[in-house]
């Protein structure tokens, strides 16, 4: 069998000219293992706490959510709609319904695995007891999980596992955001804005009509007054909320916290949007089109130069073949960038079996692939459409 031996950044690779497996020696990946421990020592202390208490943020999460449904159709829609029966109703029911799709994908982006390795590809199985060509195409191995590791898998800390196409590790679902579970968080920032923008509009609409909102400035001006004589800030707040309506303080907390939530998710969303555009992820971050598409230190570009001194390489056909396929490898990580979000568009609206507009908006539990299942070959083949 042919190996296409090469040396990149003092670190000795051995890669299989026939199944295209990459190996690194035990002395390289320990020191690869060292450095990276000792670089992530001390976010590695921070995720540790977080992974302890990720379930009670799920908690916080969805008491929020709780709250701001129960105040609002007990307090502000009926405040709102007091003369009009048939818009509250209409109103209410649209409330339910954002409500059920926050909840839906959010509970679908925590329960859903996000798409391990052995999840999302099935290897080429052997023939005659022999691995076929290409099979372990550019695969690794994963120092902590032990198991091989195809190109554009990332191992979380935080969960203890590979993840494939793993955008970032999100405390606010305790999960990872992969290729299974991709959509579903989508949906879940999409539906999570449009329902906050619905609140706020409802709480300034409640805000523009009641004259008793004129006369809020004026309370806080003579709470704090009063406050200020008795020489004791405590009293503020209770000065004012016992003269406020219940409405008027369940309307106050309603559009303080949406907003808030409006702000934290938009933005998150903007990033993850950016990401699908860029070809990267918050775990692989590029300067470059060229190093969005690197999933490894030992880049095709790197493994073509270093092997053409190398003498095993030159005396075999098979490593010659290797180091063509790397260099068109190379040549096509150029474009991926570029049509990368073409074609994660395209994937995301297979999900259903069909294209346009329903499957957006029709819930799906679960992956955002048709068949979560895909062959080694499958991912550089997406990346050549």
């Amino acid at each position: 069998m042919a190996l296409m031996v090469t040396f990149y950044a003092s670190l000795m690779c051995v890669q299989c000219g026939w199944c295209g497996a990459v190996t690194e020696t035990f002395a390289a990946q320990q020191k690869r293992l060292d450095a990276r421990r000792k670089r992530r020592g001390m976010a590695v202390r921070v995720w540790r706490v977080v992974r302890a208490f990720q379930w009670a943020t799920v908690l916080v999460v969805l008491g929020l959510i709780a709250s701001i449904v129960l105040l609002g159709t007990a307090f502000v829609l009926p405040a709102l709609f007091s003369s009009s029966p048939v818009a509250f109703a209409l109103d209410h029911a649209a409330t339910m319904v954002l409500t059920a799709m926050v909840i839906f994908n959010y509970l679908a982006s925590i329960l859903c695995s996000a798409g391990t390795v052995d999840e999302c590809f099935e290897l080429s199985p052997a023939h005659e007891g022999t691995v076929r060509q290409g099979a372990y195409d550019n695969h690794y191995l994963c120092l902590e999980c032990q198991n091989h590791k195809p190109p554009g898998v990332h191992h979380c800390s935080t969960c203890r596992r590979c993840i494939v196409d793993m955008d970032h590790h999100c405390p606010f679902i305790g999960n990872c955001v992969g290729r299974v579970n991709m959509r579903n968080f989508i949906h879940f920032k999409v539906w999570t804005i449009l329902a906050m923008l619905f609140a706020i509009a409802n709480c300034v609409a409640l805000m523009a009509q009641e004259h008793e909102w004129r006369n809020f400035s004026g309370l806080v001006a003579k709470s704090w007054e009063i406050a200020w004589a008795e020489r004791d800030p405590i009293l503020f707040p209770g000065l004012v909320f016992s003269h406020c309506p219940t409405y008027f303080l369940a309307t106050l907390y309603v559009v303080v916290i949406s907003t808030l939530i409006l702000i934290t998710v938009g933005i998150l969303f903007a990033c993850i949007v950016r990401h699908l555009l860029t070809n990267a992820s918050a775990v692989r971050v590029p300067k470059s089109v060229a190093k969005a598409a690197q999933s490894h230190p030992t880049s095709a570009q790197a493994l073509l130069a270093q092997s053409q001194s190398s003498t095993i390489r030159n005396r075999s056909p098979a490593g010659s073949l290797s180091a063509g396929i790397h260099t068109e490898a190379a040549a096509q990580t150029e474009e991926a960038g570029a049509s990368h979000f073409t074609v994660v568009m395209d994937d995301l609206t297979l999900a259903l079996g069909g294209r346009g507009l329903q499957a957006w908006l029709f819930p799906c539990w679960g992956p955002w692939h048709a068949s979560p299942r895909l062959p080694p070959q499958a991912g550089a083949a997406k990346k050549q459409r």
